[in-house]
């Protein structure tokens, strides 16, 4: 099976481009620790109830609205496909109460619910060397492959028999990137959903110092 990444796409490729930021009284929990080294495997979780301020650059809302970290908003639309067809690696579904909407452009039609939902952290494991994957340091801890800033990989690769199967998860060794399962993308490609733009793993590529 096909892996990809899960992208917010550039605003010449969309019209539902959808971000959001919670609000400054919305709390946060404690952010999962790696077992072995107790380093941070991602970013504190935002804690009901969720209250967040919406941002459109286009036409219409997406069905995927992303922030920063582990959590991403997504539509009752795709909750409920997600839930219907038993994919896995999504954790809880709480409701998003938002408070104000930003947009540029005209609006299509009324704001969808929107739930927020955590994406599991994975087994899968970045191979850095088969990926052309660059750090400024190099990862130490066995388990989470945490090491210093990451500046840029040509293709992303995993290390053999790493993946466990998980429809959308972080991988281990590359926090704050999405990756989906082929069922995942088709899912979302079937049913016209919006602001979800995939790219195979094997062709995607970044540079943070060109």
């Amino acid at each position: 099976m096909k892996l990809y990444t899960l992208i917010n796409p550039d605003e010449n490729k969309s019209d539902a481009i959808t971000d959001f930021l919670p609000l400054d009284s919305v709390k946060t929990g404690n952010a999962i620790r790696c077992p072995k080294c107790n380093k941070f495997m991602g970013m504190l979780p935002l804690l009901p109830p969720i209250k967040v301020e919406i941002e459109l650059f286009g036409n219409n809302f997406g069905d995927i609205a992303f922030g920063t970290g582990d959590q991403i908003l997504i539509s009752e639309t795709l909750k409920k496909l997600f839930i219907n067809n038993n994919l896995v690696g999504l954790i809880d579904f709480l409701p998003a109460e938002i408070i104000k909407v930003k947009y540029k452009k005209k609006l299509g039609k009324l704001s969808p619910n929107y739930y927020l939902t955590s994406v599991v952290q994975g087994n899968a494991v970045i191979d850095d060397k088969m990926s052309n994957l660059i750090r400024e340091e190099p990862w130490i801890c066995t388990e989470c492959h945490i090491g210093g800033i990451i500046k840029k990989a040509k293709k992303i690769v995993f290390e053999k028999n790493t993946w466990s199967g998980e429809d959308i998860f972080i991988a281990r060794g590359l926090p704050g990137t999405i990756f989906v399962s082929e069922k995942f993308k088709e899912l979302c490609e079937k049913n016209s959903l919006k602001n979800c733009m995939f790219i195979e793993i094997s062709k995607y590529n970044f540079d943070f110092y060109p």
